[in-house]
């Protein structure tokens, strides 16, 4: 397996994805069963431990059940 796509799924947890293109200059957190946006990032911005928290807060907030 791809080590990039195990780190990633790692952090990002079942069910969401990393979009580096559609937004230029932003990279987009996305919801993978419906593609819908979580919340958007500066390039700058987007470190492992904010990107992470995004994903965490999303799924506390009830519009994803926790990866397990």
């Amino acid at each position: 397996m791809n080590n990039n796509y195990s780190e990633q799924h790692r952090l990002l947890g079942n069910g969401y994805r990393l979009d580096l293109v559609s937004v230029p200059s932003a990279i987009v957190l996305r919801r993978e069963e419906d593609g819908s946006e979580v919340v958007r990032f500066s390039i700058r911005d987007a470190t492992k431990e904010v990107v992470a928290q995004a994903t965490q807060q999303d799924c506390r907030s009830g519009r994803k059940e926790p990866a397990g």
